[in-house]
């Protein structure tokens, strides 16, 4: 779930580039529907729920906490992107109605929308490289994962 989560992300930031972490309204300059988000339009947000979701089960918590995660992350998201959905309609009107008339929410289509328009070529190299922060997270996570009985018994020890 894990890798699934990031491999997701990489490919959502290599079409939507750098405004992918910015923190206020941003919507950049034109309304991205290619690539992953030809298939559903919070690609990000999917990537996110995998990865964090997939860290969940790997440390091995009930199947209650789980639950409870999942119903938080999406209490968490749900208004962050009826936040950004009403952004995307006033800045690009005509085109976001018709994006978001034909591309899911949050289940990918299998079916590829083609709004007609300028395709972007993802650059995963700079996706890679803006991930940066996503990856030592999740390096340090999975690590402290494998290795908490080690570090419980050496804070245990020391402390």
């Amino acid at each position: 779930m894990v890798v699934i989560g990031e491999s997701t992300r990489i490919r959502g930031v290599s079409h939507i580039g750098g405004v992918s972490r910015t923190r206020s309204f941003s919507t950049g300059q034109k309304l991205i529907m290619s690539g992953p988000f030809a298939h559903v339009r919070n690609p990000l947000y999917i990537g996110n729920f995998f990865l964090s979701t997939g860290f969940v089960v790997l440390s091995n918590v009930s199947h209650y906490f789980t639950a409870i995660f999942i119903l938080a992350f999406f209490v968490q998201y749900i208004p962050i992107v009826l936040w950004e959905e009403e952004n995307l309609k006033k800045v690009f009107p005509k085109e976001y109605k018709e994006f978001f008339d034909n591309v899911p929410r949050w289940i990918p289509s299998f079916k590829k929308y083609d709004s007609g328009s300028e395709k972007i070529k993802g650059d995963l190299l700079a996706a890679i490289k803006s991930e940066k922060q996503t990856f030592t997270a999740a390096i340090i996570v999975f690590s402290v994962l494998m290795f908490r009985e080690e570090i419980a018994q050496f804070f245990s020890q020391y402390f």
